[in-house]
This record gives structure tokens, C-alpha cells and sequence, in this order.
């Protein structure tokens, strides 16, 4: 029976490091990635439920566990979503928390990432557009100086844009000549390509360059055609029809314009799904947040009728009590006050007159001094109540 004790304490330290072994491996990192993943997977299914679910659990856990790049991801996350879902407001909250978290780090590349909302949300308005070319600039100058030149070419093509949405020509000419001298340092991928020489179309377009503009969107709009590139052939044909409108070229006009409808209605329909889906999400999203509202509202309510009954609890024990102590003092007063208490006095007076006063003041009996035992007795005998002389006789 001995032998087998050391055995079974081997085999309970054997299991007891197997369990710690178990859940160490599900560090704080691994709950946060894991919180990163099914975020990303809400986000690209439109799931805005679980992506502010994740979101807000990634800022809550990134707190918790010290960890300034979760939190940052949380709120730029976040931050994104709502940019998705047109609720500005919202949106630009949470990307400037997620940007004011990034610079706290004091990491380049991640303050490069946060800019990149607040560019979004930024530069689709022309009373906000500057602030959005600041956080443009300051991205560029943080990729540059760490050589991230991928993530430079892709935020000179979104700065030209930006440019020559606002009429700010000179500008976005300097951008896309530093953007098309890239892809000899990096590889930018053939799509992106286009839409520098698009936009170098939309340039000489807004110059009124015409034939410099109409070379370079007949040759992108050939190659959207030829790869089926939606987005790509919707933007060209829109300004090849303006170049052949300006030129006073009708029939290439309304053959641009042809084709610009009917990349239209395709994209109508994957925007329509898209709207559907986001749509759908954002409902989604506001019906989670009434219900949560419902929740804390109810919550509330509970909290305040537990509160209530306490404090009537309380009120109710305390006038119990006064009321007992009230009880028991009204059966004390009433049990005592009709109670015969003797009171013999002793004096060396015996004047009629004085004995007569002594006797009307309330005492019982009086017995002269000197006296003898006997006497003392008798008196006392004699003005005992007749309860307490039967209980003496009979015990």
C-alpha cells in the first residue's frame, strides 16, 4: 500500500504540469491574434456585429495586458468600420485615438497605418482636404525614412487623386512623376500602373492637353477591357468621354459613353450586393446597439429597485426594532408600576406628630432605635406582599 503513494504523487505532478503546460500556450498574445483574425473575417463578410465585438475586445484586452499595438488595431479597426458604414463622426474618433495611441509608441510604421483612415475620411471633402495631405505627407516622410516604398508609391497615387480632385494641378503632376519613377526601385503591380497613367490622363485632361490625355485613356481603357478591370475601365471611359465632348468628337463620344454604361450597370450590381451587405450590416449594427442600450437601460432599472428594496428593507428593520424596544418598555412600565414596594424606616424620633408625617410620605413602616432583632424581623415580615410570605411558608 506504501510503495504505491510515491507513484500516485508522481503521476498528480506529471498531470499538474501537463494542465500549466496546456494553458500556457494560450498567452496573451494568442487570445489577442486570435481576437485579430476573426475581426478581419468579420470584416471582409460585412459581420460589423463582430467586427466592433472583436474591435472593442482588442482595445479592452490591448489595456489590460499593456499591449499599445493591439489597442492601436482595436481602434483603427474600429475606426475603419464606421468609415465603411458612412458614420463619420464615429469614424474619425476612433482612427485619431488609434493615431494618438501609434505616436505614444513612437513607431514610425505604425504611425504611418494610422494615418491612413483619417486620409479617407479627410480628403472626400474639400473643407477637410488639407488635413487630409498633411497625414499624406507625414506618411510618405515615415515609409521613406524607413524604406517602405511600396506603401509610398501606393499613398502618391491616393495623394494625386486627392490633388486633382481639388484642382491643385501642379501638384499632382509632381506626385505622379515621383510615383511612375518607382516601379524601377520596387515592384507595383501592372493595375496600379494604370491608374498613375489614368490619373496622368485626368491631368492633361484638366490642362486641356487633349491629345496627351486622350493617349493615355485610350490606352488604359484598352487595357481594362482586355483584363476586365471594372473600377479601372469606369473611371477612364468617364474622362475619355469628356476628352472626345471637349474635342467636339461626337460619335467616339457616344461610343466611350457606351461603353462607360455599360461597365456602369456591372458595376451597379456588384455595388448593389455590396450596398446589400453593408446595408444589412449597418442594421445589424444599430439593432446590437439598441438592444445593449435596452440591456443597460433594464440593468439600470434592476439596480435601482434593488436599491430601493434595501433601503425599505433597512426602513422596515429599524421600525421593527423601535417597535419591539417601544413593546417592551410599555410591559415594563406597566409590569412594575403597581408593584407594592416596601420602605421601612429606622429613627431614633418617636413624636406622634413625626411618625405621622414620616408614615404619609410614602413609608411603610418605622421601627424606633434602639430596637431588638425580633422587632426588626416582625416589620419586615409584616410588610412583605402576601406572594412573597406564601412562597417563604411554603418553601
Amino acid at each position: 500500500m506504501s510503495s504505491k503513494k510515491p507513484l500516485l504523487l508522481l503521476y498528480f505532478i506529471l498531470y499538474f504540469i501537463s494542465v500549466v503546460a496546456q494553458d500556457s500556450t494560450k498567452t496573451p498574445k494568442h487570445v489577442l491574434e486570435n481576437h485579430v483574425k476573426k475581426s478581419n473575417q468579420a470584416y471582409d463578410a460585412y459581420n460589423y456585429v463582430e467586427v466592433q465585438k472583436h474591435g472593442s475586445a482588442l482595445i479592452d484586452k490591448g489595456k489590460k495586458y499593456g499591449n499599445d499595438y493591439y489597442t492601436f488595431l482595436g481602434y483603427d479597426l474600429l475606426g475603419g468600420m464606421y468609415s465603411e458604414i458612412d458614420d463619420s463622426i464615429q469614424g474619425k474618433i476612433y482612427s485619431e485615438k488609434a493615431l494618438q495611441i501609434a505616436r505614444k509608441t513612437k513607431a514610425d510604421s505604425l504611425i504611418a497605418w494610422g494615418t491612413l483612415n483619417l486620409v479617407i475620411l479627410y480628403s472626400d471633402n474639400t473643407k477637410t482636404y488639407q488635413k487630409a495631405i498633411r497625414y499624406f505627407e507625414e506618411s510618405v516622410a515615415l515609409n521613406s525614412k524607413n524604406n517602405e516604398l511600396r506603401q509610398v508609391y501606393l499613398t502618391y497615387i491616393n495623394l494625386a487623386w486627392t490633388y486633382l480632385d481639388n484642382k491643385e494641378l501642379g501638384k499632382a503632376f509632381s506626385v505622379l512623376n515621383k510615383a511612375k519613377a518607382m516601379p524601377e526601385k520596387i515592384e507595383v503591380g501592372v493595375l496600379n500602373e494604370q491608374y498613375i497613367e489614368m490619373m496622368f490622363g485626368r491631368y492633361y485632361l484638366q490642362k486641356e492637353q487633349y491629345s496627351a490625355a486622350k493617349k493615355r485613356l485610350v490606352a488604359v481603357s484598352n487595357k481594362a477591357d482586355r483584363d476586365s478591370i471594372t473600377d479601372l475601365a469606369l473611371e477612364t471611359y468617364y474622362y475619355l468621354t469628356r476628352v472626345y465632348n471637349e474635342t467636339n468628337d461626337y460619335k467616339s463620344a457616344f461610343e466611350a459613353l457606351t461603353a462607360y454604361n455599360e461597365y456602369r450597370k456591372r458595376a451597379f450590381t456588384e455595388e448593389k450586393i455590396e450596398a446589400t451587405e453593408k446595408a444589412k450590416a449597418k442594421f445589424d449594427l444599430k439593432q446590437t446597439k439598441k438592444n445593449l442600450n435596452a440591456a443597460l437601460r433594464e440593468k439600470q432599472y434592476s439596480q435601482e429597485l434593488v436599491s430601493k428594496s434595501k433601503a425599505l428593507t433597512t426602513i422596515l428593520i429599524a421600525a421593527t426594532i423601535i417597535l419591539l424596544l417601544a413593546l417592551l418598555g410599555f410591559y415594563l412600565f406597566f409590569n412594575t408600576r403597581n408593584k407594592y414596594i416596601p420602605i421601612i424606616a429606622l429613627t431614633a424620633v418617636e413624636l406622634d406628630e413625626m411618625r405621622h408625617e414620616i408614615l404619609n410620605s410614602g413609608i411603610s413602616d418605622i421601627i424606633h432605635k434602639p430596637y431588638a432583632f425580633r422587632e426588626f424581623l416582625n416589620s419586615i415580615l409584616r410588610n412583605l406582599p402576601a406572594t412573597a410570605i406564601h412562597v417563604s411558608e411554603s418553601s
